[in-house]
């Protein structure tokens, strides 16, 4: 007979071995014992063989040598993590990309999504190293130009080949590859096993691409024409739409509609603020020492004035945000008595306005989905009237057309839900190329901050990128991301969420985000 702190195995046989299973896991006497039925479960076991084991692992005769889920991300063998991967490499474009190459990609990345209603087709560029390699799985040179790849043979034969590809380089017949486009489906939804960016094109550039020519690229993926046309009346979403004052209904094939990155605005946006030229509103013009003026006469300090001024600094999103903060914190009254200084703390207000309805949505994790598309109609609707008043002094005109193509999208996405999945959920978070910029992030992380990757290492490395990006989401506490495109999640307060997490997730949404909640119509009436 032997004993584990008073568990005996001479317990009666009254007690069935489903009780003394339970009482032996209540000792505590096995580290990661659900890790030990899982394992227990998966070779058939029954109570009795559960239990056995679990007399075993007490004793120390037994040790569980698998990995859970989260503990194989930190697991040491880097064939055990290999062994663990379910993204499939990508289907290189070593030449013009065709839709049937192309496609083999989406098949390959969300092929285990079940049930995919909605999805967000994001492109952007990463500057590649110029540099040929050979692409052992699919015997290509890989490195030149989509443009002019036709004049030569990217298939490596013989030798020859090789030559006469470095001879049309010599010649400038080819092109060595300067940036390359990529292309990655980004599915809206909550899951966090697949609502990170999953790449379906990588494709080469020299840098000498028409806008005709990047269209035919488009073309290629969505593999339809890029036509516009108006809303059709008989569109499942039409009814829904027709009454919201000053949309633009006009999409493109299968309701297809544009949109522009949130974050890429937030930074237009500040740029165009600390401007030397300034910006109007009101009759007003309002220059950087102006703002800086007003800010200084709240009592915001110096140091943190020529931070958020700095114009050297354009990427920064955390600035650009803390400077809008800044101006649409700036009480609409004062006591000052000066009537030019009154005048510019009102246009100033105004400014604050614009830029609060706009940027709030995204970083307060307590609103609606409701309250997101009133905030969202009160930025379309105040630059309007601001537009008509003043034109190009108040916002370029590219990007009063990027805001509105942006909330634009935002509406036509919730009214497809509605139509799609009635009973589902939405968020606007997900819109944008917020998670093709996770995937370049971490590709800088693979490849060191100091080097660019080649055609081949961009291709190899990019579906592992989705993956990491699927293991952040999961567990949030690994991500130690890149302050400079962290933006902080807000309560209704506008006070700062504690959560340390880069980019706003889901999961920490808060608000209700029923679309079956949302009057399209209401909401866009209140904004």
């Amino acid at each position: 007979m032997f004993s584990i702190d008073g568990l005996h195995e001479n317990l009666p046989f009254s007690l069935d071995i489903q009780k003394q299973l339970l009482i032996a896991i209540s000792t505590g006497q096995v580290n990661r014992v659900d890790h030990l039925i899982t394992l227990g479960l998966q070779q058939n076991m029954g109570a009795k063989g559960l239990f056995l084991m679990y007399m075993e692992a007490a004793k120390g005769v037994y040790k569980p040598n698998s990995y859970t889920e989260e503990e194989s991300n930190g697991a040491p063998s880097l064939t055990y993590l290999q062994e663990q991967s379910t993204v499939p490499p990508l289907v290189p474009s070593p030449q013009q990309p065709t839709s049937n190459k192309v496609s083999l990609n989406p098949k390959a990345s969300v092929s285990s999504v079940p049930d995919v209603l909605q999805s967000s087709l994001m492109f952007d560029e990463i500057v590649t190293e110029k540099r040929i390699c050979w692409d052992p799985k699919s015997n290509n040179m890989l490195g030149i130009c989509r443009q002019h790849s036709y004049r030569t043979s990217v298939e490596f034969v013989n030798e020859d080949d090789m030559k006469e590809l470095f001879r049309c380089l010599d010649d400038k017949e080819v092109h060595y590859v300067g940036e390359a486009t990529i292309a990655a489906v980004g599915v809206l939804c909550k899951n966090n096993k697949i609502y990170p960016a999953q790449a379906v094109m990588a494709s080469g550039d020299c840098k000498r691409e028409t806008g005709e020519e990047h269209a035919v690229i488009l073309q290629t993926v969505l593999n339809a024409k890029l036509r516009i046309r108006r809303l059709a009346e008989d569109s499942s979403i039409y009814n829904q739409l027709r009454y919201l004052t000053f949309l633009n209904l006009y999409v493109g094939d299968d309701d297809l509609t544009c949109d522009k990155d949130f974050k890429h605005i937030v930074k237009q946006l500040c740029n165009l603020v600390i401007r030397a030229h300034g910006i109007s509103i009101n009759g007003r013009r309002i220059m950087p020492d102006i703002i800086t003026g007003q800010l200084k006469y709240v009592g915001l300090a110096a140091d943190h004035l020529r931070a958020v001024f700095n114009p050297d600094d354009k990427q920064d999103v955390k600035l650009a945000y803390d400077l809008l903060w800044d101006i649409w914190s700036i009480p609409c009254t004062s006591p000052h008595s000066h009537p030019g200084f009154l005048e510019n703390c009102e246009a100033l207000s105004v400014l604050g306005k614009f830029a609060f309805h706009l940027i709030f949505p995204y970083l307060c994790v307590d609103l609606s989905l409701s309250e997101q598309i009133e905030h969202l109609s009160a930025a379309a609707h105040l630059s309007l009237a601001l537009y008509k008043q003043a034109g190009k002094e108040f916002l370029p005109t590219n990007l009063y057309v990027d805001i509105h193509l942006h909330i634009k999208n935002v509406v036509f996405c919730i009214t497809k839900a509605k139509a799609d999945d009635p009973n589902g959920e939405f968020w606007i978070i997900l819109l944008g190329a917020d998670r093709l910029e996770e995937l370049f992030g971490i590709l800088r992380t693979m490849v060191g901050n100091d080097a660019n990757l080649d055609m081949l290492q961009l291709v190899s490395w990019l579906a592992g990128t989705t993956e990491v990006s699927n293991i952040l989401a999961q567990y949030p506490h690994f991500d130690q991301s890149s302050c400079r495109l962290r933006l902080p999640a807000l309560t209704q307060e506008s006070k700062e969420v504690p959560d340390g997490a880069d980019h706003i997730k889901p999961g920490a949404w808060r608000g209700n985000v029923k679309v079956a909640d949302v009057s399209l119509q209401i909401s866009w009436k209140r904004g």
